[in-house]
């Protein structure tokens, strides 16, 4: 999973300034979005991701059908993506529907993208909005510490973007309704510039040494592409999705993904003689 370090603050300047220059006025109700300014709204996001992405040497791909992902997902599709150097830095999704069933289900599927950089968009108010996208991720059993939401209600019918951050504190896959918690970009609301503003400088930050994610196995809440029996344990693969045996009898030093290589499997005994069994894979690759 690449680590990535893009200010949230910077993402909505680019939105906010990309939603004012080229639709250049600003609805004044939820009909007249629906009716005049959907589709536009979708273009301009297109146009101003693929503008940011390829000032940063990325790849932006719309519709995208992706195999970036984390169980028990093999593969899923966004409305956008940044690749690089074959790694995923970005999944993004937008829904302009007010329902909030549509809302839920476009922004589960960011659950499952293996990045760190995830990024919803939509059009009704915020304090509707996020409780519901906070239920989905307390549902969801394969979350990684960093992983950033920025969520952003596109507008308010004044000219301006409102945005909220949540970042995955330390987990072993599982968030605690306490432990979710959506905060203010800081900046916010930001305006959508109609005259347009100079863009501003945008850069990855690169870490020394790359991040490492581990995940723990309970026994007692095992997913379903897990198993933890005597001194053998079934993982699943977080770079791509092979699930793999290790047996501590036999893989002393731990056992690589047969088939990419990138995680390593490892236990130290059955779960009922004080025993262990985890997953450890890079959050960042190459590039």
């Amino acid at each position: 999973m690449r680590d990535s370090k893009l200010p949230a603050i910077q993402i909505c300047q680019e939105i906010a300034l990309g939603f004012g220059a080229q639709l250049q006025e600003i609805p004044s109700c939820p009909d007249e979005f629906r009716a005049r300014f959907k589709a536009r709204s979708t273009l301009a996001l297109k146009n101003t991701l693929f503008n940011v992405g390829k000032r940063l040497g990325m790849t932006t791909e719309f519709d995208s059908v992706v195999r970036f992902c984390k169980p028990p997902q093999l593969s899923c599709e966004y409305d956008f993506v940044w690749i690089r150097n074959g790694q995923l830095y970005l999944a993004a999704e937008s829904e302009w529907l007010y329902q909030t069933r549509h809302m839920a289900s476009d922004f589960r599927k960011l659950l499952y993208a293996a990045t760190q950089l995830k990024l919803f968009l939509f059009r009704r108010n915020s304090e509707v909005v996020l409780p519901v996208l906070a239920r989905e991720l307390e549902a969801y059993s394969h979350h990684v510490e960093a992983e950033r939401y920025i969520c952003i209600e596109a507008t308010d019918y004044k000219g301006n973007l409102i945005a909220h951050e949540f970042r995955v504190p330390a987990t072993d896959g599982r968030l605690n309704a306490d432990q979710i918690c959506f905060e203010p970009v800081p900046g916010t609301p930001f305006g959508w510039m109609p005259n347009g503003a100079p863009a501003s400088e945008l850069s990855f930050a690169t870490p020394a040494e790359p991040a490492t994610a581990r995940r723990q196995l309970d026994r007692n809440r095992l997913a379903i592409s897990e198993d933890w029996h005597g001194t053998s344990a079934a993982f699943t693969c977080p770079i791509c999705t092979r699930v793999f045996v290790v047996d501590c009898s036999f893989d002393r030093d731990g056992r690589k993904c047969p088939t990419c290589g990138k995680s390593v499997g490892s236990i130290t005994g059955a779960p009922g003689s004080g025993g262990t069994a985890e997953i450890s894979w890079p959050q960042s690759g190459d590039g």
